[in-house]
């Protein structure tokens, strides 16, 4: 098998045990919370409030109903992190594409992501200067 492959095969394994870990930790997590719910109410304490959920077009638009714009900062920080992950992930496609011998196809691709990450980075940096 040709080392081209190798590195397509490594990515495509890589990616799936990063999603394995995700969804690990994030059912984890749930399990803890309900275990906490479940404690409090054996106890007859009275139970904390659900946060409040932001919706990321909301947060962008800055049209929050939310007192604490904490929330909000903290969805426009989240949607920069995804752009900066995005560019990367262009940058990575262009070499990995560039590698295996197709730089017209990285090029393409890989300036497509890096194209789309930047445009979520800029549209939060606005999104946090009008806020």
């Amino acid at each position: 098998m040709e080392p081209g492959y190798w590195i397509v095969i490594t990515l495509i394994v890589a990616w799936a045990a990063v999603m394995l870990g995700a969804m690990w930790q994030a059912n984890q997590k749930a399990l803890l919370r309900h275990r906490e719910r479940l404690a409090m109410i054996e106890r007859g304490l009275p139970l904390p409030p659900e946060p409040p959920l932001m919706s990321p077009w909301r947060a962008l638009q800055g049209s929050a109903t939310t007192d604490d714009h904490a929330v909000e900062r903290r969805m426009v920080g989240f949607i920069r992190f995804i752009g900066i992950l995005t560019v990367a992930a262009g940058i990575g496609l262009y070499f990995l594409l560039t590698i295996i011998g197709e730089w017209r196809t990285g090029v393409g691709f890989g300036g497509m992501t890096v194209i789309v990450g930047s445009a979520l980075i800029l549209t939060s940096v606005r999104a946090l200067r009008q806020g």
